[in-house]
């Protein structure tokens, strides 16, 4: 989720990465966090993005991975520690962060 309409001046990720998203969107201010679908909702409008051209990449199922699921939305789970998965299922599943590239060129 990215988000360049709220608050950039709380944003607490390195500033290079600011160049890569359009929008930065913090929970916080937004007032609802992840598993929550409406901050996922949100995203989607302010990037004007349909459920189906989104993704969700991220490691915790609980937060992440149920989100992208209560929100419609296709999700990669990046499981470094090869946890097992609990009730809540990801689309997609990769070990490390550079899997996604190969992934998202399929």
């Amino acid at each position: 989720m990215d988000h360049r309409n709220y608050s950039i001046q709380n944003y607490r990720s390195p500033p290079e990465l600011n160049d890569y998203f359009d929008h930065i969107i913090i929970s916080g201010d937004f007032g609802k966090g992840k598993p929550d679908p409406s901050i996922f909702e949100h995203v989607l409008t302010t990037a004007d993005v349909s459920r189906t051209e989104a993704i969700m990449v991220g490691d915790n199922l609980m937060t992440d991975i149920l989100g992208a699921n209560r929100a419609g939305i296709k999700s990669v789970w990046i499981n470094r520690d090869n946890k097992q998965a609990t009730e809540v299922k990801p689309t997609y599943e990769i070990s490390h962060l550079e899997d996604l590239f190969e992934l998202l060129h399929k």
